[in-house]
């Protein structure tokens, strides 16, 4: 709100004070009155309808900086008819009172959208759970029926199963602060872990693992981070080098954190996209392969901010990619 602003939106109001000074001054002086007076009454009552609207001015200035600062301070900027006071002027009560029930009507909007959301989460978890069992029950027959075929359909149920996951743990990142639990853990234990889990697909491609890794111990979610890994080891196999591929582990102990260093020696990723990788669904542009979902290490960037920890990529083309962990650490924290 600018003086300019103010004056414009007060005319109509300084025009009509004008014409009645001038219609009180020349009806004063068809009384007789002497000219003299008349210019005091004048002077007097502009400068007294000048100091009531520098006040109003003032007053309006102080009120919207005052209420510019709490949509400052708010989260949830919807909440701010809750925050200011009541006004005085009855014209602002009025969009007061408009600025209430909007407000009211759109936070009766976000927490039915907020339930709607969680209800379906709830579903969406316990619809994976139910479509588990029936590829658990198709991965044992083809176990148990070793021939070409079921051979090839148990690789398409390890891929079903890893996509399954990825939809699980994407409904439950929202809320990973409700299932975080910080305990010390060795990394080679959830490296083992994750190869455990991926087993078969890097068999499939003829991995060869090399882990480096020593006796780390770090303090962060176990499941959460040997989900990340399972990630990372898929997204290896899923743009591995046609020859010999490698996927190498390794650690190193920095001045406040632990590195954890995950390299394949794949297809890599280009300069231009490098620093996208992380964004949701963002599947790069020179991929060879079209069955990405951009949602892996989104999830994991995602999962890592919840916990407090690091992730950043290096890579180059034809030369492989490297993705680093940062383990902040603590007094529980050893190499």
């Amino acid at each position: 709100m600018t003086l300019i602003r103010y004056i414009q939106d007060k005319l109509i109001f300084i025009i009509l004070s004008v014409i009645f000074e001038f219609f009180i001054g020349v009806l004063l002086l068809l009384y007789g009155c002497d000219i003299f007076m008349i210019g005091f009454i004048w002077i007097s009552g502009f400068i007294f309808f000048g100091i009531y609207m520098f006040i109003g001015y003032f007053r309006l200035l102080e009120r919207q900086n005052h209420c510019n600062k709490i949509m400052k301070m708010l989260e949830k900027s919807f909440m701010i008819s809750d925050m200011i006071s009541k006004p005085d002027n009855i014209q602002e009560k009025i969009y007061y009172d408009l600025l209430k029930t909007a407000c009211k009507s759109m936070n009766d909007e976000v927490e039915q959208c907020k339930r709607n959301q969680s209800d379906y989460k709830s579903y969406i978890e316990e619809w994976i759970h139910e479509v588990k069992n029936p590829v658990s029950a198709i991965k044992l027959l083809c176990f148990n029926h070793p021939e070409e075929v079921t051979t090839e359909i148990s690789r398409e149920m390890e891929e079903i199963a890893y996509l399954l996951e990825l939809v699980l743990y994407y409904a439950r990142s929202e809320l990973v602060e409700k299932d975080y639990f910080v305990r010390k853990f060795s990394l080679s234990d959830v490296i083992n872990a994750a190869l455990l889990r991926n087993r078969t697909l890097l068999q499939n491609c003829g991995f060869t693992i090399e882990d480096f890794v020593p006796d780390v111990c770090v303090c962060s979610d176990e499941k959460w981070v040997t989900f990340i890994l399972s990630q990372l080891i898929s997204n290896a196999v899923k743009y591995p080098k046609e020859y010999n591929p490698v996927l190498k582990f390794t650690a190193e102990k920095a001045v406040h954190n632990v590195l954890l260093i995950v390299e394949d020696n794949g297809i890599g990723i280009s300069k231009a996209d490098l620093p996208r990788i992380f964004e949701r669904g963002f599947t790069g542009s020179d991929r060879k392969k079209l069955n990405a979902s951009g949602m892996g290490l989104y999830i994991c960037k995602n999962l890592c901010d919840k916990m407090g920890l690091a992730i950043s990529a290096e890579s180059e083309v034809n030369r492989g990619t490297k993705i680093i962990i940062s383990f902040p650490c603590g007094p529980l924290t050893e190499l």
